[in-house]
């Protein structure tokens, strides 16, 4: 929300939620502002942002989390209170080699959208440039994932999730999923653009199926962690599906699956 808000108020707010709940905060930061165009604007309005500063505010962010405001920043002096028995940890979220290498310049946790982005060169662009410059960092793999009792069944529900790209003249992109997203999107928009629809990645089968194939993406790209985002309607498909998947919390070290 640092597109939107500013750092300190960010940086607030999550100090209230670390206070309350210690060491259980994390504190996600993506370069995309995300949301429709109306409500981008209505959390802006009354103020200029052009998207041009997020690398600034970014290291503002991170500077008011540390305590260590930079004595030459405009603001210097300044504390986010309250402060919070255990500092929330930051993790940039980003599907590109170029927001990996910004995480890794930052000593902060990266956080790669695969189920945006699965294309396996940007995957490994992005993991070969945060290894190189912070190889104690941590690369999580964000996927989509389905279980079912049957690869068929699970390959039929991932049928369901479709993705709309919204490619706009300036160059930047959204990502919506659903066709009604994308309608209401187009009642709103105020420049150029165009939707590209397409099928999913989703990760579809079995447990032993899911497992094995996080296994491969675990050597392959020395993934250290994922998040699994399970996109299904049905509450019923989608709580079987976490119970499918639950036993796959891995004890490895160095690996770990988030439901």
């Amino acid at each position: 929300m640092i597109q939107h808000y500013s750092p300190y108020k960010v940086v607030e707010n999550f100090h209230v939620l670390s206070s309350l709940a210690p060491g259980r905060v994390d504190l996600g930061v993506g370069k995309a502002p995300g949301g429709f165009p109306l409500s981008t604007r209505a959390l802006q309005f009354g103020t200029v942002n052009d998207r041009t500063d997020f690398v600034e505010r970014l290291s503002f962010l991170q500077q008011l989390i540390e305590d260590k405001v930079d004595p030459d920043h405009p603001l210097a002096g300044i504390q986010a209170l309250p402060k919070s028995p255990k500092k929330p940890e930051i993790f940039l979220l980003g599907t590109s080699a170029n927001s990996a290498a910004l995480a890794a310049n930052y000593r902060i946790s990266y956080v790669f959208a695969q189920f945006i982005n699965s294309d396996p060169s940007e995957l490994e662009s992005a993991v070969n440039v945060y290894k190189e410059k912070y190889p104690e960092g941590k690369f999580i793999v964000s996927s989509a994932v389905i279980a079912a009792p049957s690869k068929e069944e699970a390959e039929e529900l991932a049928k369901e999730h479709r993705i709309f790209k919204v490619h706009f003249q300036s160059g930047r992109t959204l990502t919506v999923h659903s066709a009604k997203a994308a309608e209401a999107f187009e009642e709103q928009a105020t420049e150029p653009y165009e939707i590209e629809e397409s099928q999913a990645h989703v990760i579809a089968g079995t447990s032993e199926f899911v497992k094995g194939e996080l296994d491969h993406l675990h050597k392959t790209y020395r993934v250290d962690e994922f998040i699994l985002h399970t996109p299904l309607l049905k509450e019923a498909e989608r709580l079987r599906s976490f119970e499918l998947l639950s036993p796959l919390r891995s004890s490895e070290r160095n690996r770990e699956y988030i439901l």
